[in-house]
């Protein structure tokens, strides 16, 4: 049967290796008439897109702060559609960097260290990288000026001084651990597009992807 429409998602190489898959199958047996063209590219593409409110793709799924813990992360130009689910915040850090080793630390105790602030839209990256713990500490942020600075993220954390909060997907090279944060919202896998674009196969990708996950255990 010939396709009647094209998508174009974008998912994020930080996601589970399953999820673009998934989806992908999911919505080729749930709308055979449209045609999904995957592309993968990281989230900091995402960022680009809230600066300049350009997307290459129709929709995109990947990384955002939990919409219900706080201010709205994304700019009102962009449409949220649903969360297909959570994962716990982690910290990525060296192997010589002091907390290595602990099976886990409290978001209280980054005051005591310095965190990466990623580059980009300030409401999301200060939901990523908060600049105070919930209990009121400042936290010591070492602000990044490039859009690809995940690139840049094994030889930032090598020296044992800098901390990364991601999620446990996060691929890390040898020499890099990831150790859960406890205290902090978790992040959310969501699909998301831009606001006001007449496409009626986003609607039915949405549909799909929050069907395939309403009952997907937490990653």
């Amino acid at each position: 049967m010939p396709y009647r429409g094209l998508l174009r998602a974008e998912f994020a190489s930080s996601l589970p290796l399953d999820v673009a898959p998934r989806l992908s199958a999911a919505f080729a047996r749930d709308v055979p008439g449209c045609r999904l063209y995957v592309m993968t590219r990281q989230l900091m593409e995402m960022l680009r897109w809230f600066d300049s409110g350009r997307l290459d793709a129709d929709v995109f799924i990947g990384w955002l702060p939990d919409p219900d813990a706080g201010p709205r992360p994304v700019p009102d130009w962009v449409e949220l559609g649903p969360v297909l689910f959570r994962a716990p915040k982690v910290m990525g850090i060296s192997q010589r960097h002091p907390l290595a080793g602990r099976s886990s630390v409290d978001v209280e105790e980054l005051a005591e260290h310095t965190v990466i602030r990623p580059w980009g839209f300030a409401p999301f990256v200060d939901s990523c990288a908060p600049p105070v713990t919930p209990g009121g500490k400042p936290i010591r942020r070492s602000q990044l000026t490039r859009p690809t600075y995940l690139e840049d993220i094994p030889d930032l954390l090598a020296g044992g001084t800098l901390l990364h909060l991601t999620v446990p997907s996060l691929p890390l090279p040898d020499g890099l651990v990831l150790i859960p944060v406890t205290g902090l919202a978790p992040a959310v896998c969501a699909v998301a597009w831009p606001r006001g674009r007449e496409d009626p196969w986003i609607a039915r990708f949405a549909e799909t992807a929050a069907a395939e996950y309403a009952t997907v255990e937490p990653h």
